[in-house]
């Protein structure tokens, strides 16, 4: 059985005090840790993957986005799996929820400060060797999209995993409805251009979430234009799996009439969004509904979908006509995600994220002059944007890959990279060729969301010392305080592909006193020489390489 996110948060009775006892037994728990297999680090999963297509000496020295046939690396959004103490890194602050098998905390990040969320997982949940098989966790890590929840770490304890993720603010969507009973149909319309966004990417990465509902849907803050953000994917599916999950606990009102006889398609969740778009239509009514799970079974599979007059007078027939591509019966006649976001109802309230154009023209600006001639350096950079940037601008950047990402694919193309370049008139200076290549780390040909941050972002307000100093942490493996050429390897991924010349390459890139390893200040010099902010800064030149 794999390991999944599973269990639903829910929520705390908020004047309900902490029993002393429990957490006592709490923290002991949190302190007990698991050592990792005789040989291996602390850290058995690396949050970097490289690849070397053809090794070669480049006949003169050029940059490393020149370097055709050369390296890529990938950074994937990928849990590091630790065998520590979670108090190791973490502080414990407060109980958000409780769910079947395990329970959701607020924690701080110690060496940076940052608020996150922590599930801790009973390893009695999963199958009776309580080894779970992480391939399919690996899976949801690779996910890049604003709208789907970030995971950083695994922690393995004794007695339990602890998944640390991104922490939404917001509350969920049936928080919201609770306390909001004036919702207009183009707020309604805006949630489901972030749901829809987030489920078709989704399914372009073969994944199937398979219980979409309010609960599993996230608001990012409390801001009146926060992103919305789909969590909890503990029945999701691999397409590509041959192992598919039983029916499982998710709820029953949500479910596709096709998942009760054993299919399991993409389109099961986009009837579970048209459902979701009836009960926030229609305030808290659900489409098919009866007194047992029974009843509700044979509901959903035989009954069409109504509009009671009393509930939908003031609903649009636009969003009527989407409802019902949505929870057609036969999934071959469904709606798709992608055409269910491109409906002109999803499209038709200017849903578009709004973006300040000059806001929008610094941070392409910032892209098309971004440079990085360190593997190394590359590779912090964009493990610090994807793991400790929560600041207003990553929020402004977010919505501006969403508005810059026409096909909702998760990633800018070509053609839609060289379409804001020539409305924000930056296209005459813009090679978009050498501009993919030089972001493209993982070298798909496209800009993927982390690439975009990575090089958007204004590093001179981003960048801090925490962050730097725990973005050393990452790589020095044994705590040390230096980097050695092994512990590059396990960070960047060994390979057998890689011979030891092009390994002692990539770590001279950063060895400035030639020792063999790399120091702190060493790292922070590579990291700090300029901001690569777009302003005209001078890129560090080191031996071997030219611009």
């Amino acid at each position: 059985m794999g390991l999944k996110l599973c269990c639903a948060a829910y929520p705390e009775d908020q004047n309900k005090q902490t029993n002393p006892s429990m957490e006592l037994s709490i923290k002991d728990e949190f302190e007990n840790h698991e050592e990792p297999p005789t040989g291996e680090s602390k850290k058995s999963q690396s949050p970097f993957a490289i690849v070397f297509d053809e090794p070669q000496t480049p006949s003169e020295p050029i940059p490393l986005y020149k370097r055709k046939s050369s390296l890529k690396f990938s950074l994937r959004r990928l849990i590091s799996v630790w065998h520590e103490a979670i108090t190791e890194s973490y502080d414990i602050k407060e109980r958000l929820g409780k769910g079947g098998c395990g329970e959701v905390w607020k924690v701080l990040h110690k060496p940076t400060g940052m608020e996150r969320a922590m599930k801790s997982i009973t390893k009695d949940a999963f199958s009776d060797n309580n080894e779970p098989d992480i391939n399919e966790v690996n899976v949801l890590k690779e996910l890049d999209h604003p709208n789907i929840i970030k995971i950083y770490d695994i922690i393995v304890s004794t007695r339990k995993y602890f998944i640390i993720m991104e922490l939404s603010t917001g509350g969920d969507l049936n928080d919201f409805i609770l306390k909001n009973d004036q919702l207009s149909e183009q707020d309604i319309s805006k949630w489901m251009y972030n749901i829809l966004s987030g489920i078709s990417y989704l399914h372009s990465k073969n994944v199937i979430h398979m219980d979409i509902k309010p609960d599993n849907i996230m608001f990012q803050d409390d801001a009146p234009d926060s992103l919305l953000k789909i969590i909890d994917f503990g029945m999701s599916i691999i397409k590509s799996s041959p192992n598919q999950p039983r029916l499982g606990n998710g709820s029953i009102d949500y479910k596709a009439p096709e998942v009760f006889d054993g299919s399991h398609s993409a389109k099961a969740d986009v009837w579970s969004c048209g459902v979701l778009l009836y009960w926030l239509l229609s305030r808290g009514n659900l489409p098919f509904h009866g007194k047992n799970h029974g009843m509700t079974i044979n509901i959903i599979k035989n009954e069409d979908v109504i509009f009671p007059s009393d509930q939908w007078n003031w609903v649009t027939d636009g969003a009527k006509d989407l409802i019902r591509k949505m929870l057609t019966k036969d999934p071959d006649k469904r709606i798709s995600a992608k055409d269910a976001f491109d409906h002109k109802w999803v499209q038709g309230y200017s849903n578009i994220p709004q973006i300040d154009p000059a806001f929008l023209h610094d941070a392409f600006g910032r892209l098309v002059k971004f440079k990085s001639y360190l593997i190394i350096r590359h590779a912090a950079l964009e493990y610090i944007s994807s793991h400790f940037s929560v600041s207003k601008d990553i929020r402004k950047l977010q919505k501006a890959f969403l508005a810059s990402d026409k096909n909702r694919d998760g990633a800018l193309s070509k053609e839609e990279l060289s379409d804001v370049c020539r409305q924000l008139k930056l296209r005459k200076k813009t090679d978009i060729e050498e501009l993919i290549e030089k972001l493209d780390t993982d070298q798909n040909g496209q800009i993927d969301f982390s690439e975009f941050i990575t090089g958007a972002l204004d590093w001179e307000k981003n960048m801090s010392k925490k962050k730097l100093e725990a973005t050393f942490r990452t790589f020095d493996l044994d705590k040390s305080g230096e980097i050695d050429l092994d512990e590059l390897k396990q960070v960047l991924g060994d390979s057998q592909m890689v011979d030891e010349e092009t390994w002692n390459k990539i770590l001279s890139e950063a060895d400035f006193n030639q020792d063999g390893k790399i120091q702190l200040a060493e790292f922070e010099m590579i990291l700090t020489a300029t901001y690569l902010d777009g302003r005209g800064g001078k890129d560090i030149i080191i031996p071997g390489f030219q611009k």
